[in-house]
Parts: C-alpha cells; sequence; structure tokens
C-alpha cells in the first residue's frame, strides 16, 4: 500500500508549476489537465491535504466556475472612474481623494505663476506730471515705470 502525499500533486503556482506553497493562496492553480486553472474549491480542504484525492478537479468532475468575472475585479470597465472610485474602502477614497486635492492645488499654483510670468506685468497708479520732472503717485504701491526713474551718470574721479 502507498502513502498518499500531503498535498495534490497537480499544485502549482501560476508562475512556476513547479512551485506551491504550504497555506492556501491566491496564486495557486491546478495542473490536473496540464494546462493553469483557476481553483474553485478550499485549498486548505483539498488541495494542500491528504483529502485532494477526493476533489472534483483531481476526479476529472466539471465545476461552475466561482472565480469572479472581469467586470466584477474591474468596476471602472463599467462605471468608469467612478465606479472604480466608488468600489474602493473609505480609507482608500480619503487617501485618493487627498492625493487629488493636492494635486490640483499644485496645478492651481503652477497656473497662476505661469500666467504672471506669460502676462505683461502693468503699472498701475503712476502719472505724470507734466508740469514738473518728477512722478506723481496715485497709489501707494511705491512703483515708478523705468521711463522715469533717474539715471545714474559715469563721473571719473582722479586718482591721487
Amino acid at each position: 500500500m502507498t502513502e498518499r502525499p500531503g498535498h495534490c500533486p497537480h499544485l502549482g503556482l501560476k508562475p512556476n508549476r513547479a512551485i506551491r506553497f504550504s497555506s492556501p493562496t491566491p496564486e495557486h492553480r491546478c495542473y490536473v489537465s496540464g494546462e493553469a486553472q483557476d481553483i474553485p474549491v478550499d485549498q486548505a480542504n483539498y488541495c494542500l491535504s491528504q483529502n485532494h484525492v477526493s476533489c472534483p478537479l483531481y476526479m476529472g468532475l466539471s465545476l461552475p466556475s466561482t472565480a469572479p468575472s472581469a467586470s466584477a475585479r474591474m468596476p471602472f470597465l463599467q462605471g468608469g472612474l467612478r465606479g472604480w472610485f466608488t468600489s474602493l474602502n473609505p480609507r482608500d477614497r480619503t487617501i485618493y481623494g487627498a492625493v487629488l486635492v493636492i494635486v490640483l492645488i499644485m496645478v492651481g499654483m503652477y497656473l497662476a505663476l505661469g500666467m504672471q510670468l506669460l502676462l505683461p506685468a502693468t503699472t498701475i497708479g503712476i502719472e505724470s506730471n507734466p508740469d514738473s520732472n518728477s512722478p506723481q503717485r496715485t497709489s501707494d504701491t511705491g512703483i515708478l515705470p523705468s521711463d522715469v526713474l533717474p539715471t545714474a551718470t559715469p563721473v571719473m574721479i582722479p586718482y591721487e
């Protein structure tokens, strides 16, 4: 009498059939048909125990697939970004919402700074008085246009 192994010989990982874990994992696949299949049964009770000989897959029985469909795994395909966002748990929604707010604030700051650099600066509140050589300020900005500022003239001072 031969002793049954403690696990199913057709159990392997998705990327490598020769490797398996000693605990249940979604990465396990059943290779009883030669191709990798999702495992719709309880791995602890069938695949990873001596009870694997009574597994419906091992015995060649077909089971209805209990694996979630593509639309259930990727809700954003049905509802777009809003569907994906509503499928998140409240903690993840809060994190993604905070990151989105921070990104929007940063984009707004870049737009505001870019507009300041691209648009010409205007001087407000300075008028020239035709009767005098000095400009008259009509506001407390203290800004003078460059065409009315006094210019410095170089003077040569003899060296003693």
